[in-house]
């Protein structure tokens, strides 16, 4: 599926000035041009090659480096038994929801989110998850925004 696409139904589903919209977007259109952080069909903060999954791009890099080989490690583990997981992003990551983080986290280890064989890209499926996510950033009007934002890519499908 288009970036464009994509792009434009997050935005539809999410509040219009959020970081975590700025920062969905940012990732989705990272993974459109670069490789997911992977071993072995595993997803891990920091590859061998040193690829680096959604989370973990926004890590200071010795503490993203901390957790080598630490594929299965959620970010609520790490906040829960490692660290606080602020104390782990860079500054302009701080603060926002461990539910936020953990949707990233999913968006990127979900290997049914993109398009597989070196293509680049979210597959409609991915699409449909990235529009969950952005529309759960606002509760109030969740059934209102993922309507219209499904709606709209049923239309570009």
């Amino acid at each position: 599926m288009r970036y464009s696409v994509v792009e434009e139904a997050v935005k539809m589903a999410a509040p219009k000035d959020s970081r975590q919209r700025r920062l969905l977007l940012e990732t989705i259109r990272y993974y459109y041009d670069n490789p997911r952080a992977e071993n072995d069909g595993k997803c891990e903060y920091e590859s061998a090659n040193g690829a680096t999954c959604a989370v973990g791009r926004c890590m200071l890099a010795h503490k993203r480096r901390s957790l080598e080989g630490g594929n299965g490690v959620s970010v609520r583990t790490i906040n829960r038994e490692i660290a606080p997981l602020d104390s782990f992003l860079k500054v302009k990551y701080r603060g926002l929801s461990m539910d936020f983080w953990n949707n990233l986290q999913m968006l990127h280890d979900s290997a049914s989110v993109w398009n597989q064989q070196g293509a680049r890209g979210m597959t409609f499926d991915g699409a449909r998850v990235a529009v969950e996510i952005a529309a759960d950033l606002c509760p109030d009007s969740y059934h209102l925004r993922i309507h219209k934002a499904m709606s709209y890519l049923g239309e570009k499908e």
